[in-house]
């Protein structure tokens, strides 16, 4: 008999644990996912089955297998531990492919993308002589792809921080990470397209009123908004081709944007109130400050031998943000790839009277699928009991560590009211709190306020050029909403576990980028009588 384990959610609601393996219980497993969610019945059989498939490509470039996972309640869980021996096999295969392409840069494009692209195109283009096993096979495979190379560049960046910390001192590992910042790559030129979609709408009347009144596509459709040859239509038509197929999140149940085009109508409304700085030009600045601390870091390390050491290990680690930003572009294509394919087949499903609406198809497991068309079985009841399963779990967030669970500092004081995470991105801001739960409550977030959250996907970022700070309860110094913050220059606090449910609306706190803190200085029923908004970004 399998051994079983009970833990709480947040909420108290029990979270039991059934192991595959008795030594499983021995090991600390993480939750991975940002503002978690259980997988849809159809991912989650994918993920179990085709787990070769993610590994195929890692172990062909000369990688390790990537970390065990487990999947408890639907949960998406990880066995993270880095050996020395993983981490030097990790190291030796990037160097294989460095040698091979000349950099990990060309060797991303050359040998990741490339595959990638080829697999998206065919998942486009799969219809009914396409086995339902090969097409979920394709998922796991371009997931696999996207870590060939880019898992190596994480060694020179640790190199790089070591140095730093060697030379300058204790304190210098954040300096390490904002000189990888001010670098193009594919969030910030998301960003960019986003605001500059707002600006062509900005400039026609009829088509800004319609977007800050609309709340779908086809109410900008029937206001004539998406009508005709202007420059906002060829704006929007340039963003989906590029951004539309990517799904929002990382699994089956997140929409596209060509799926959903209201998605991003929340998000333009903001740039629509709050125009700012474009993220082309922020990026320019951050650039800037970046070259200023480059030299800066130079002249504190003055001996030449030192200096050069420094630049080579720079200049190894600079195509960080690319590849880590590019790496989860193209998970987030792959989602909408598949999920795209999936909804063609729900579609004849519903043709066929076996599903009401094609995204059912995400509640079957593949044996239902390929036997429901056959024989037009209606599978309205499994779909049911299905959808009350993992009703269950929406909204609960599970233990973040199941499994033989690491000590830890406690990250709340003061009767809750400081909070401690990771140090992301320095600089202190004083202002109101937004908790933003979802990409649809975009618009609440006001300039200048602190974006609470769980975590941020690429879709969010644009958010940051609003936001005066950002908190999330997940994440680390190198994640994505910690890069973007970089980027934009304002501070950043990961990791605080409770951020989301000790902080409310309209609270006014204090977040320490540098600290890694984040206090609550006055709730909100008392926070109207201060001005908030105080802030010294690079203090």
């Amino acid at each position: 008999m399998e051994p079983t384990s009970a833990y709480l959610c947040a909420d108290g609601t029990p979270f039991p644990v059934t192991w595959d393996r008795a030594e499983d219980t021995a090991v600390p497993w993480a939750l991975i996912h940002n503002r978690p969610e259980p997988l849809m019945p159809l991912d989650l059989a994918a993920r179990r089955a085709y787990r070769a498939a993610f590994d195929r490509p890692l172990l062909e470039a000369g990688y390790p297998a990537r970390a065990a996972v487990f999947f408890p309640n639907g949960f998406h869980y990880i066995a993270a531990a880095r050996t020395p021996a993983w981490l030097a096999q990790t190291e030796a295969a990037g160097a294989r492919l460095t040698q091979r392409y000349g950099s990990l840069a060309a060797a991303w494009e050359q040998h990741s993308v490339a595959q990638m692209q080829a697999l998206l195109t065919w998942l486009q283009e799969a219809d009914d002589p396409v086995s339902l096993p090969d097409l979920l096979e394709t998922g796991p495979t371009v997931q696999g792809l996207s870590f060939v190379a880019f898992a190596s560049v994480m060694g020179h960046v640790q190199r790089l921080t070591a140095f730093c910390t060697e030379h300058l001192g204790a304190d210098a590992a954040p300096l390490a990470l904002e000189l990888l910042a001010g670098y193009p790559n594919v969030t910030i030129d998301l960003d960019q397209a986003l605001w500059e979609l707002a600006r062509a709408a900005d400039a026609a009347p009829a088509v800004r009123a319609a977007i800050l009144s609309a709340a779908t596509a086809a109410d900008l459709e029937a206001a004539g908004a998406l009508g005709g040859a202007g420059p906002f239509r060829a704006a929007l038509g340039g963003l989906l081709d590029r951004y539309g197929d990517r799904a929002e999140g990382w699994g089956l149940a997140s929409v596209t944007w060509r799926e959903r085009p209201e998605r991003p109508l929340p998000i333009l409304r903001g740039l629509l109130a709050q125009p700012g700085v474009s993220p082309a030009e922020r990026l320019a600045q951050t650039a800037r400050q970046r070259d200023a601390r480059l030299a800066e870091v130079e002249e504190r390390l003055g001996d030449g031998a030192a200096v050069g050491r420094f630049r080579v290990l720079h200049e190894a680690a600079r195509v960080y943000v690319l590849l880590r930003e590019s790496h989860a572009d193209w998970q987030l294509r792959g989602y909408g790839a598949l999920r795209t394919a999936l909804l063609r087949r729900g579609e004849r499903l519903v043709r066929a009277g076996a599903l009401a609406e094609p995204e059912q198809i995400l509640y079957l497991l593949p044996e239902e699928i390929e036997g429901a068309a056959a024989r037009g079985e209606d599978l309205s009841e499994v779909v049911a009991v299905r959808q009350a399963e993992r009703g269950r779990w929406l909204g609960k967030v599970p233990p973040p560590v199941i499994g033989t669970a690491p000590l830890t500092v406690e990250q709340t004081d003061d009767d809750g009211r400081l909070m401690r995470g990771v140090a992301a991105s320095r600089g202190t801001v004083t202002a109101r709190a937004r908790v933003v739960r979802d990409l649809e409550e975009a618009e609440r977030l006001q300039p200048g306020e602190v974006l609470v959250c769980g975590m941020t996907d690429p879709a969010w970022t644009s958010l940051f050029g609003v936001a005066a700070a950002v908190v999330t309860d997940t994440g680390s110094a190198l994640a994505h909403a910690a890069i973007t913050a970089r980027e934009y220059g304002i501070p950043c606090v990961l990791g605080t576990r409770t951020g989301t449910r000790h902080i409310h609306d309209g609270d006014l706190i204090t977040v320490d980028g540098a600290a890694g803190t984040v206090r609550i200085e006055v709730p909100t029923d008392a926070v109207d009588e201060l001005s908030a908004g105080t802030s010294d970004r690079y203090g």
